[in-house]
């Protein structure tokens, strides 16, 4: 199967492979550019290329449109001029009424990435006497397909649904890997280790697996991750490589795959084991739950 190392390169070559690309193209046009003001434009052209113009009768039309919020539930209805969508500040994400899934998941990773403020104010979009200050950001709009001429002339800014995660995704896969790579290191410590070593005073019981939790503990208190509900396989499709098989490179991962492997020697031992509340080695009773714990690990 294809694997991450297979589109993902190191910074380093990538920028030499860009300079290296560079110079070819510019090769190229130096060999067989010609005079510009030698050129002569065809009237054909001209006028087909008048006709993909915005014209001020095209301004004026009325467009209308379904707007998804970062809550899927959420949609706003909306009837404005195109010269509004023209005039807007971001990037535009359109599709029409099979696309309406896509646009609320493309929506809502969106607002799950780059926060609720990114996304288009669809609220104020309706009042088209105002100067839609917060008509900016990124809007996902479900429109009728006879309007997808007027989004064609919009250029770049407007992008159908079906290229969100090659478009908005492919910038942000970095941020992504990072975050599934804490997201695994964070799930294997809470699922995998026992939570006997876990316990603040297991320190009475064994000191070495006490301190190797600790530095766990304490390197995962600055990793945080994020649910950005992106489906796998599409992000799969598109970029090659399984989102669920990033592996980070944990500082200790060494410590955390010693303490798996000893909760799974010893996890049929512990579990019939009840580990008192305050543990206190002045206690008898306490006393002789050290020892036994103690002599049942199995290193």
């Amino acid at each position: 199967s294809r694997t991450r190392i297979n589109y993902l390169i190191p910074k380093k070559k990538a920028d030499k492979l860009t300079r290296d690309l560079i110079a070819e193209v510019q090769l190229l046009m130096e060999t067989y550019a010609v005079d510009y003001d030698q050129l002569v434009v065809p009237d054909s052209y001209k006028e087909l290329r008048k006709k993909d113009r915005i014209s001020s009768d095209m301004l004026k039309d009325s467009i209308k449109a379904k707007l998804m919020g970062e809550q899927s539930y959420y949609c706003q209805r909306t009837t404005i001029k195109f010269k509004k969508y023209v005039e807007f500040n971001g990037t535009i994400y359109y599709g029409f009424r099979d696309d309406e899934y896509a646009l609320k998941e493309a929506c809502r990773i969106a607002g799950d990435i780059s926060g609720s403020k990114a996304i288009a104010d669809t609220y104020y979009s309706n009042y088209t006497g105002a100067d839609n200050s917060g008509f900016r950001g990124m809007l996902f709009a479900q429109i009728a397909k006879g309007t997808e001429k007027h989004f064609k002339l919009l250029g770049r800014k407007a992008i159908h649904v079906k290229y969100f995660y090659e478009t908005y995704l492919s910038r942000k896969i970095d941020m992504i890997t990072k975050n599934m790579e804490n997201e695994n290191i964070t799930t294997m410590f809470d699922n995998d280790i026992h939570d006997f070593f876990k316990k603040d005073t297991f320190g009475l019981i064994d000191q070495e697996i006490t301190d190797n939790v600790q530095l766990i503990k304490d390197a995962l208190k600055a990793k945080t991750f994020n649910t950005y509900h992106i489906n796998e396989s599409t992000f799969e499709h598109v970029f090659g490589f399984k989102l669920d098989e990033v592996k980070g490179k944990f500082e200790y991962q060494d410590k955390l795959d010693e303490l798996i492997r000893l909760t799974k020697n010893n996890e049929d031992k512990l579990k019939y084991l009840d580990y008192p509340y305050s543990l206190n080695n002045e206690n008898e009773g306490h006393k002789h739950f050290i020892e036994l714990v103690s002599l049942s690990i199995d290193k």
